[in-house]
């Protein structure tokens, strides 16, 4: 399963990058498909379909988990549970994004729908997408990794809260022997980068679906 996950991102990069150059060359990649008023109206119903399918996917799965699954999973979950849960589920869920993004992005490039402000959103969505999959979500399992191995160190046991935790490498860092207390300012410096981290995330998460709403009324 780790190993499935940590190719996750190259699937991500790929699909972006695709759609990305798909986006900024369209004379160059798109001179040689067939423009869409030559198309048969099947083609043109499949591609419709294409665009609400892979839209739809996008705006309802980033609905339900910024502001459905994650509020209650944090309120419910502890904090060892948590990091289980966002090691193993956010990195699906991002890159599941970045290839419904890109495939949205490459259908309407290719059916020259909405002109340039439908097709700059689906960028947007794409490159917020692939920060999130190939950098922020992998930096912030790092993190979360590390900061279990030093809670291990430190004898954080996994049903304490932050606060308790926090409390912990505080009084290690002030009181414990070499190793104890380096690993308390460690444990303090990995806390600090997870929440920089995830601030990052969901700060570009919400760019990016903001970036779906001009779909809405298209």
């Amino acid at each position: 399963m780790t190993n499935c996950l940590s190719k996750l991102p190259y699937v991500s990069a790929a699909c972006g990058t695709a759609s990305l150059l798909v986006y900024f060359f369209p004379s160059t990649l798109l001179s040689c498909v067939p423009h869409s008023a030559e198309t048969s109206p099947a083609l043109l119903r499949l591609l419709s379909t294409l665009v609400n399918t892979s839209f739809s996917c996008l705006f309802g799965s980033a609905t339900w988990v910024f502001f459905v699954m994650s509020p209650i999973l944090r309120k419910t979950l502890s904090r060892c549970k948590l990091a289980e849960v966002q090691s193993i589920h956010f990195p699906i869920f991002f890159c599941a994004s970045t290839v419904l993004s890109s495939t949205l992005l490459s259908t309407v490039c290719y059916m020259g729908v909405g002109y340039s402000k439908l097709h700059m959103a689906a960028a947007v969505n794409v490159l917020g997408n692939l920060v999130n999959s190939c950098y922020l979500a992998p930096r912030q399992i790092s993190l979360l990794e590390r900061r279990r191995e030093l809670e291990e160190q430190l004898g954080i046991d996994n049903t304490d809260t932050a606060m308790n935790a926090a409390e912990v490498a505080r009084r290690a860092a002030r009181g414990g022997d070499g190793d104890q207390a380096a690993a308390a300012l460690e444990y303090q410096d990995v806390v600090k980068a997870f929440k920089l981290h995830h601030s990052l995330g969901m700060a570009v998460g919400f760019v990016s679906f903001a970036a779906l709403l001009p779909f809405l009324v298209s």
